[in-house]
């Protein structure tokens, strides 16, 4: 079957799953600039799940382009797959590209984990992976709080940052981070107040 090919209204194209994707201002604003210069140079990808629903599979630099440029349509190509294939589909479409993050592949196989409730050997079939691979990411996201996680898909803070934090015991992440943001750090500054916070007994016992 070959892939289907539509115009869609930018309005009409959900975002529910933008929060399994990490937001990067500086990789954006270029993504603006080039189709402010050239267009729409690649479909987006988008699934139809229920309702007639268009749900953004891959190209949400595109989309939020798109919105800032007040453009009405954006050429798409109907993913045929269900959600779960989809999901997978998110880290497949990016993963030869390198524009996809380790972290970004662990938002998306906890997702598949927990909201489609997979095995960890299941995701890995979906995947065509190792159970190690995903086991590795799956800890990685795991090991973030809440505080960060929300940080990173804002674009508050960038990946680097949030491996570093990834490395303090959850309970612990909310004041490094505090600091982080207070003072602006630098990637290899949160690395340098990691390791001067793992050396202190009363930061290593919160879960």
């Amino acid at each position: 079957m070959k892939p289907e090919y539509l115009q869609i209204e930018v309005e009409a194209i959900g975002q529910r799953y933008a929060d399994l994707r990490i937001a990067d201002p500086r990789a954006e604003a270029l993504m603006e600039c080039s189709m402010s210069t050239y267009g729409q140079m690649t479909p987006v990808i988008v699934g139809s799940f229920e309702n007639d629903v268009y749900e953004l599979i891959d190209g949400f630099k595109r989309l939020r382009a798109a919105i800032k440029l007040n453009w009405r349509r954006l050429d798409a190509r109907l993913f045929a797959g269900g959600i779960r294939a989809a999901k997978a589909a998110m880290i497949n479409l990016n993963i030869r590209s390198h524009t996809i993050s380790e972290l970004e592949k662990g938002l998306v196989i906890q997702s598949l984990h927990r909201q489609e409730r997979l095995t960890q050997v299941q995701i890995a079939a979906l995947l065509n992976r190792h159970k190690s691979w995903v086991s590795r990411r799956l800890s990685l996201i795991e090991r973030l709080s809440d505080e960060v996680k929300e940080h990173l898909k804002l674009g508050l803070i960038n990946m680097t940052v949030g491996r570093e934090l990834a490395l303090l015991p959850r309970g612990n992440q909310p004041k490094a981070l505090k600091t982080v943001i207070q003072y602006n750090f630098t990637s290899e500054e949160t690395a340098r107040l990691v390791r001067l916070l793992m050396k202190e007994p009363g930061w290593n016992h919160e879960k």
